[in-house]
């Protein structure tokens, strides 16, 4: 018996399904240039919906360190919570994301962005490498089973868009994206708060919604931690730079000014960008911080004078052990454009912590060269510097006491990093409110040649 089949039915049944399972649609904008890559770096032309998922998974584990971990040496405990509802290498997620209707403009004003210059250095096609705006994108999140965590999924998605940001950058600044209007099934207090701005209520609604569902009544510290913890606003009231300016290529490259050793000796120390500066512990602020630079060995043969010598590279900056090994370990620093009233700020998220650092720095050490000595790599080790044991030389020491807090923290790590904290702020606000003059100082930018200093150029984006 042939029976016909009613495709239209089938649809209508296939998109109630559909239905059934989406938890939100969010109609996004960008505030701050999206610039997502690829295996070769080039931009790419669509936001990811993986980095989506890992950004927001990092963030929902420190959070749960934060309000409710027992254990805070690694992130297992963590993991095992979050892998509850998205998955992990033995399960598969109860969530999925998926960016639809991306609308992207690409603008000249990016080839001005200090970071854009050293990633398309020596490139061909150096368009290829250029952030792109994103007009628009609608976000879709599907729940493949009932479960109770709809709400601080749609609501921690939208802090990790509007404030932690995705793609290459995504610490300083690149990647945000804020919501077009709160026309969401779920999440809606948080998403208004995010609408309007305001980054410490869209923070404090999401731990309240978070440690209700979950039971948490914690305060973990991250001077007890080896992992992150998610901000403390109450120990550390959230600070707010407002911008004299909407040109978001300048606030970009003020945000990555405040990281740099160039800025810390001439704002911070009042030095010289020439002088040696192994007591300016940058390395708080995320590493790599690294450069090679080419020196000539000289070695003598033994029993003999004559001398022979050889060209090798060598690494300066941060190296760990004494074989020159490079290190990576992420920021503690999220920096964050918010638009508020149609003005930019620029907020610091900090996610701290101190066991792993205070480990860290058993083999850390800074390599520098100096002037009057150019072949001769100088190493000392960081732990020394900050106890203040004699492994500086007299004129560094000189240096070093125009800015104590700075150079040694009392010998304290955690003071070290508050300090750090605090001076972040305070240079981000010098820049923010002052980035005419900061730029065209060009002292500020360090070396000419180097293009990691290299920072502004006039023009951007308004919103």
């Amino acid at each position: 018996m042939n029976e016909k089949i009613d495709l239209n039915n089938i649809m209508n049944d296939v998109q109630q399904l559909i239905n059934s399972k989406l938890v939100a649609t969010i109609y996004l904008k960008g505030i701050s240039p999206w610039w997502g890559g690829d295996y070769e770096s080039k931009t790419s032309d669509h936001v990811d919906e993986h980095q989506i998922a890992g950004k927001l998974r990092w963030f929902l584990k420190t959070v749960y360190n934060r309000f409710c971990a027992s254990d805070l040496t690694s992130y297992e405990e963590a993991e095992a919570f979050v892998s509850r509802f998205l998955g992990s290498t033995e399960g598969t997620s109860n969530y999925s994301f998926k960016v639809k209707d991306e609308k992207f403009s690409q603008s000249g004003v990016y080839f001005g962005l200090n970071r854009y210059k050293f990633v398309s250095l020596n490139k061909k096609d150096k368009n290829n490498y250029l952030p792109r705006d994103v007009v628009k994108m609608k976000l879709e999140i599907y729940r493949h089973n009932n479960t109770q965590y709809d709400k601080i999924i749609v609501e921690a998605t939208l802090i990790t868009l509007a404030y932690l940001g995705i793609g290459r950058g995504a610490n300083r600044g690149f990647g945000r994206f804020v919501p077009e209007n709160c026309n969401v099934k779920t999440g809606n207090s948080v998403c208004q708060k995010i609408l309007y701005g305001d980054v410490l209520g869209a923070f404090n609604e999401f731990y309240s919604d978070f440690n209700k569902l979950n039971g948490c009544q914690k305060n973990n510290s991250w001077e007890n931690s080896y992992v992150p913890v998610a901000s403390d606003f109450n120990k550390k009231p959230l600070s707010y730079t407002e911008c004299k300016t909407n040109n978001i290529v300048s606030i970009l490259n003020c945000i990555q000014a405040s990281v740099m050793k160039s800025t810390l000796k001439q704002l911070s120390f009042k030095i010289s960008l020439k002088d040696p500066g192994p007591f300016i512990h940058t390395w708080i602020y995320g590493l790599p911080r690294q450069s090679k630079k080419e020196i000539i060995e000289t070695t003598y043969s033994p029993g003999q004078s004559n001398k022979q010598q050889k060209k090798q590279k060598i690494m300066l900056g941060y190296v760990k052990n004494k074989e020159y090994e490079e290190l990576r370990r992420q920021s503690m620093f999220v920096i964050s454009p918010v638009v508020k009233n149609g003005r930019y700020f620029v907020c610091v998220l900090p996610f701290l912590s101190l066991l792993d650092n205070q480990d860290a720095l058993n083999d850390l050490y800074h390599v520098g060269i100096h002037q009057n000595e150019p072949n001769k790599p100088h190493k000392v080790k960081i732990l020394e510097v900050i106890q203040g044991i004699n492994n500086l030389y007299p004129y560094e020491k000189t240096l070093a006491s125009k800015n104590k807090d700075l150079s040694y923290g009392n010998g304290n790590l955690t003071n070290l990093i508050n300090k750090y904290h605090s001076e972040l702020v305070k240079n981000l606000n010098y820049c923010c409110n002052n980035p005419n003059s900061f730029f065209q100082n060009k002292s500020y930018l360090g070396n000419p040649g180097n293009l990691r200093s290299q920072s502004y150029f006039d023009g951007g984006k308004k919103i």
